[in-house]
């Protein structure tokens, strides 16, 4: 899954590998909860301008897993203050994952980590 303004479907090579896309938060989550119904693997692509499908992915109606690994191209620009739109990566309340990478940083100032229980611990 790209999640992109671009339709895969249009893009010949995209198109003949069976590759979808959205830019759709909501879509997104509801591809990504009938690949886990059906023990399928799921791999999606998002650029650092996507990352607010992202975010509304795992606050949607549907149960979005979290995500078991995202490698983070240019990571080095979600690092610093709150008011740069990527450092969501580094929030677990907005966006659920295990790992980050690519280029480790120290968390912003902020910072906020999962509380027990929270489904971000899934």
């Amino acid at each position: 899954m790209a999640v992109s303004s671009s339709d895969a479907r249009k893009h010949p090579v995209l198109a003949g590998a069976g590759a979808v896309s959205t830019g759709s938060g909501e879509y997104l989550a509801y591809w990504l909860a009938q690949r886990r119904k059906r023990h399928e693997k799921a791999i999606v692509f998002v650029t650092l301008d996507s990352l607010p499908r992202i975010e509304e992915s795992q606050h949607s109606v549907f149960t979005a897993p979290v995500f078991d690994l995202l490698v983070v191209d240019e990571a080095h620009r979600t690092a610093g203050s709150w008011d740069k739109q990527w450092t969501k990566i580094h929030d677990n309340q907005r966006v659920c994952r295990r790992a980050a990478g690519g280029s480790p940083r120290p968390p912003p100032p902020g910072w906020a980590r999962a509380e027990p229980g929270s489904r971000c611990l899934g």
